[in-house]
């Protein structure tokens, strides 16, 4: 069937390859000659597999660099796996991915399958289950924790609270890191900015960072939180735990994080 799919202003000409209606979401594969397939829910992009680095690359890598030596990693969201992937690069003993949409998964893993070796891996224990119940039932401690997370609507709208961060701040390990998608700053400042400001009453030290993803017509916006004051060297840590990158240098990533004037009116 083909159809146009609207990406913010912009009309894509698409076939769909497969869709189904989930508990939680609709989710769609879709097949276009720009990005090859992509994966939706309820109609907003979630990635494509030929820009997908863009998003997962820059989401998960800068945060992880920036803690000494992270062993146990906890993602909630990320069914497709792209995030579980990158932060398997780096030498950590454990990644525990909780994704509520188990059917969702199942679709985009059987269409676009980004990252079967990592869902694989020893390291990868995977959960279906509710990410907030996790967190709360949980007894392990995290150093790292990664909110791979649709937008603060439906299913995810508990998952971007104060009381939700206060709950990740004690699931994390002392000097943990909570890397957080956000929505766009381009467009939904009005989301981004409340998120921010829970997150930085939450912990000490909150850097908001951007990054044009071009199959989302427009700049995807991540936050860093933690308790301990960080140096940028997200360079040297990548190259010295030799990550293998195919959208960026180790020296962009770092670059990521420097202050922004696309981001001067998320105040904190």
């Amino acid at each position: 069937m083909k159809q146009n799919l609207t990406f913010a202003t912009v009309e894509m000409p698409s076939i769909t390859l497969a869709e189904k209606k989930t508990p939680y979401q609709h989710v769609q594969i879709v097949q276009t000659k720009q990005f090859g397939k992509i994966a939706l829910l309820d109609r907003i992009v979630q990635f494509s597999e030929k820009d997908e680095g863009f998003y997962h690359e820059s989401f998960v890598h800068p945060g992880m660099a920036l803690h000494e030596s992270p062993k146990n990693v906890l993602i909630i969201g990320g069914g497709d796996g792209g995030t579980l992937r990158e932060a398997l690069k780096h030498p950590i003993e454990s990644a525990t991915l909780v994704e509520i949409d188990g059917e969702a998964m199942e679709l985009m893993r059987a269409h676009i399958p980004l990252a079967e070796e990592a869902f694989t891996d020893k390291r990868t224990t995977v959960i279906i289950g509710d990410g907030f119940a996790h967190l709360h039932e949980t007894q392990n401690t995290y150093d790292i924790i990664l909110l791979d997370l649709s937008d603060p609507e439906g299913p995810a709208e508990k998952l971007y609270q104060e009381g939700f961060y206060q709950t990740v701040k004690k699931a994390l390990a002392p000097g943990g890191i909570l890397i957080s998608h956000t929505p766009t700053a381009d467009y939904y400042a009005h989301q981004t900015q409340p998120i921010i400001r829970a997150l930085s009453k939450t912990f000490a030290t909150v850097t908001p960072y951007f990054e044009f993803v071009p199959s989302y017509f427009c700049s995807m916006t991540f936050a860093i939180a933690s308790d301990t004051a960080r140096t940028n060297t997200v360079a040297k840590t990548l190259t010295e735990r030799k990550i293998l990158l195919k959208t960026y240098t180790p020296e962009q990533l770092q670059n990521l994080l420097l202050p922004s004037a696309h981001l001067k009116d998320i105040k904190i």
